[in-house]
């Protein structure tokens, strides 16, 4: 599998370098996935030799933004991931975040009696902890090494489509009613899908008793 990023991770970091060019006393937040903005991608490496694969060992051979942006910059740019202590993720179906291992970066927060935290990275080893900013997959690089500093919430909820928001916001746009139709359809189906599986599963335990 080819992830195919490579111009669209270059093209990212020219036009915000061109922003920060065109507006160079501004302050410039920008928010996106973390396997974007990240920095010494070339570091990373995944526990899973699977997931490494998966994207055809996509780091170690591509630059991402965050390489680009970083290199330009310096300190004078601040990159933040995030991590979750558990809950779920995806938009089509919710999938678990597990609770995590205990040599990783997720359970040592975690023990701590807060909710969410900030972490800065700077100046701080965290070699020998894994750790889950990239789609809550263990990563074993060390954090501090690709990102200056790191979000922990307890739970993740995962995002959500307010339909009735859009359709206020952009009554005009038919599409958001096509896709809202659509996202029904796929919900009811899947439950049918596990109202089956369940069925069954319970038949042949019947069967087998």
């Amino acid at each position: 599998m080819n992830l195919d990023t490579d111009n669209r991770d270059q093209q990212m970091a020219e036009n915000l370098i061109w922003l920060k060019e065109k507006y160079p006393n501004k302050k410039i937040i920008c928010w996106g996935a973390t396997s974007h903005f990240l920095y010494n991608s070339s570091l990373i490496k995944m526990e899973d030799k699977k997931m490494q694969k998966i994207g055809d060992d996509y780091y170690a051979n591509h630059r991402m933004m965050g390489d680009y942006i970083k290199e330009k910059y310096g300190d004078d740019v601040y990159t933040i991931g995030f991590i979750a202590h558990e809950g779920s993720f995806g938009f089509n179906r919710p999938i678990t975040i597990d609770s995590p291992l205990k040599n990783s970066l997720e359970y040592l927060i975690g023990k701590a009696e807060n909710a969410n935290y900030f972490l800065p990275l700077k100046n701080i080893s965290l070699e020998g902890y894994s750790s889950r900013p990239l789609g809550h997959q263990y990563m074993t690089t060390d954090i501090a090494k690709v990102m200056d500093g790191v979000v922990f919430n307890r739970y993740m909820r995962r995002p959500y489509t307010d339909w009735e928001l859009l359709f206020y916001i952009f009554p005009e746009n038919s599409m958001w009613k096509k896709k809202k139709e659509r996202f029904i359809q796929y919900s009811k189906e899947r439950k049918q899908r596990k109202k089956e599986e369940k069925m069954k599963a319970g038949q042949k335990r019947i069967k087998q008793a």
